[in-house]
């Protein structure tokens, strides 16, 4: 956001304005120019295919709106993610949070520094919701196991608030009372690059001697960054 004028000014993010697109004939949407509860809809409201549906509508694939707008819908959802279980399938479920968390969504506009951290920290710390109430219970399929994968951070200067928020909510997801739960968040603490991830899973294991060998050798080798 910027002031110019004494007025405040949206920042212009690169890649957003798809509008030369149109020249190509390409019927663009911007899904966050809806109701909360018609967002859901467009997200999750799809029959299961292969490949997703998101992937073959004829407009700019995966593209997810507006990045302001899409980072509050998506955690106001993961703020109470139960709206979802009378509502849909737990394939379709996995399939909405497939385009939430891909390319042109949650793995791109989480690590933008020109958003809000607080905006994008608070997204991040809302997932653990999600974690409690759906995948304590469920996997979803690909969901929960590769849900951190999608978040990765690959290049030179990650934001650190994002790093600490992250780190603090696979802390906090690691300690719940679900092995689907635990995998998940060995598997994001492998990947990320924080200099307490040790410490963190270190007093996970001392705290669970009764772990089978299986989920300990999968922490220990997250705490050397060799998970999948």
């Amino acid at each position: 956001m910027k002031i110019k004028n004494g007025r405040a000014r949206r920042t212009r993010l690169r890649g957003y304005d798809r509008s030369w697109m149109t020249a190509f004939g390409w019927g663009l949407v911007d899904p966050t120019e809806r109701s909360f509860d018609e967002w859901l809809e467009f997200v999750f409201n799809h029959p299961v295919t292969d490949p997703e549906w998101y992937r073959l509508g004829e407009f700019d694939l995966g593209w997810a709106g507006d990045p302001n707008r899409f980072l509050a819908f998506v955690t106001q959802l993961f703020q109470d993610p139960d709206v979802l279980l009378d509502k849909y399938s737990a394939e379709q479920i996995d399939q909405g949070f497939g385009y939430l968390l891909g390319l042109e969504g949650l793995e791109r506009w989480i690590w933008e520094k020109a958003i809000d951290s607080t905006l994008r920290t608070e997204c991040v710390m809302s997932m653990v919701n999600v974690f409690e109430r759906l995948f304590k219970n469920a996997s979803y399929s690909d969901a929960c196991y590769m849900w951190w994968d999608h978040l990765r951070y690959f290049g030179k200067n990650p934001d650190p608030k994002v790093k600490e928020a992250m780190l603090k909510a696979l802390s906090q997801i690691l300690e719940i009372d679900s092995q689907n739960c635990q995998i998940s968040a060995l598997h994001g603490l492998g990947h990320i690059k924080h200099s307490e991830k040790s410490k963190v899973i270190e007093e996970f294991l001392n705290s669970h001697p009764e772990l089978d060998e299986k989920t300990k050798s999968y922490a220990k080798a997250a705490m050397k960054g060799r998970v999948l």
